[in-house]
């Protein structure tokens, strides 16, 4: 099976000849008897299941990290990728190369089907790319028979078909108002769907406390609302819950943020390169989901080195990421309100009250709530203003028009320009803010990688 097959099936749903999801079968039991069909290999891999609206990505890497750092052998799936598929998949921290993930899709094509189904005989199959993508997972980590597999959920949790494996530990970070038409419209009905990868006796560690200034911190009975869903389900199936592990910001440097926290009968600081006070939210619940999992697995706990060690060491592109200065470029893959609102935050307590004239590139996919991702945005990063948005169309079917996205930030009333693509985007920012200014780009994880080859080709010219 080869990148081009791949490609074929991104529009399954969409295809003929596809088998949709319908909402009578809308369950994981076709998905599960196809992976049967491999020997459940999910079953042999000591997993960490992380889901949440925003921060799993973060967490699931801060996991990885500082277990690999204690000596496991780790394994990371996690999506979307910025540039190839491989970038899904991580071994001790190092990215599969697209070759190494072309190699593990050809070893799955076996058990791929694309005939027309027989409605008489049950489902062994899948039905969405991202199903084939979680078990190359599933059947990779087993084959190198990682010592600890953190899997992050793709959407939701109790239909996302990472949710049939039984971890050592799983985690629920914060939550939010995303992917509504398929989730739900309220936090509550959002929280349902994640706490579905609570487990009986399995640790789910929750994210406790909303973050200053944000939506679910403006309506805290939501909140507290959205949180109780998630503890009855605990309860329910006789699951511990365990709160993150308090970290303190003790300040920004030029590497990050210097932090301190519990660890044993020790104080441990350490330099978190992610940059934001939810980074060290995340990193509470990652800390607190590798203490349960080093003990679950009988193992020592690690030496507060190690651990600090592990979290300075943490990669994850597209949060936060300063690639340029002269002007200063911010890739951040915020793409909905609550990470909007966590994405300005962010560059407003790094700018520490600075002036500075902020343009934001702007391109987002049509089903996104793109008034109030801008709103949130904005309203977080104030006093600092948003002197310009130069909007762009995120490529595809789902992204939104550009013209779109330029009413929005017309009728918030904010100097708009709009372009053909990002690269053109960005060049019409640089000429606005000047060499002192800050480009922030934000609104789509599909179109980061396209932004930084953009900046580094400038870079290359000049």
């Amino acid at each position: 099976m080869t990148t081009t097959f791949l490609d074929r099936l991104v529009d399954l749903e969409r295809r003929p000849d596809a088998r949709p999801y319908t909402e009578v079968e809308y369950n994981l039991d076709g998905f599960r008897r196809w992976v049967s069909m491999m020997g459940n290999p999910q079953d042999g891999v000591p997993w960490i299941h992380i889901a949440g609206t925003k921060g799993k990505g973060s967490t699931a890497a801060l996991c990885e990290s500082i277990l690999h750092e204690a000596g496991l052998h780790t394994g990371l799936f996690t999506s979307p990728h910025l540039a190839h598929y491989g970038q899904r998949y991580r071994f001790d921290t190092a990215d599969w190369t697209l070759d190494e993930f072309n190699a593990a899709a050809t070893r799955i094509e076996p058990f791929i089907d694309l005939r027309p189904h027989d409605p008489h005989v049950p489902e062994k199959t899948f039905r969405t790319v991202f199903e084939v993508l979680t078990a190359i997972a599933f059947r990779e980590f087993a084959a190198e028979n990682v010592q600890a597999g953190v899997l992050e959920v793709g959407l939701g949790g109790r239909l996302d078909c990472t949710n049939i494996v039984t971890p050592i530990v799983c985690a629920i970070t914060s939550i939010g108002l995303d992917h509504t038409s398929m989730l739900g419209i309220t936090r509550e009905q959002i929280a349902a769907e994640k706490a579905g990868i609570i487990k009986p006796d399995v640790p789910v560690v929750v994210y406790d406390e909303p973050l200053p200034g944000s939506a679910a911190h403006a309506d805290m009975g939501s909140f507290h609302a959205a949180r109780e869903v998630i503890l009855a389900r605990a309860s329910e199936v006789g699951a511990p819950v365990l709160d993150p592990i308090p970290v303190t910001n003790l300040g920004i440097g030029d590497e990050g943020q210097h932090v301190s926290f519990p660890w044993g009968d020790e104080t441990v600081e350490a330099t978190l390169p992610l940059v934001g006070t939810h980074q060290t939210q995340n990193l509470g619940v990652a800390l607190r989901v590798c203490e349960a999992f080093i003990a679950r697995t009988a193992r020592p706990l690690p030496h507060r080195v190690l651990v600090a060690r592990g979290i300075g060491d943490v990669r994850w592109q597209g949060r936060f990421e300063i690639i340029a200065s002269n002007p200063t470029i911010v890739l951040d893959g915020a793409h909905c309100p609550l990470s909007a609102a966590a994405a300005g935050r962010t560059l407003r307590d790094w700018l520490a009250g600075k002036p500075a004239n902020v343009h934001l590139v702007w391109g987002m996919q049509g089903d996104k709530d793109h008034g109030s991702f801008l709103s949130a945005l904005a309203g977080a990063l104030a006093p600092v203003g948003i002197g310009g948005v130069h909007c762009y169309p995120v490529p595809g079917r789902r992204g939104a028009p550009v013209d779109a996205l330029a009413r929005v930030a017309g009728a918030q009333g904010f100097p708009t320009t709009s372009t053909v693509d990002i690269e053109s985007a960005l060049h019409q920012a640089r000429g606005a803010v000047g060499p002192d200014g800050v480009i922030l780009v934000a609104g789509s994880l599909y179109t980061l990688e396209a932004a930084r080859a953009a900046v580094l080709n400038e870079q290359q010219d000049a």
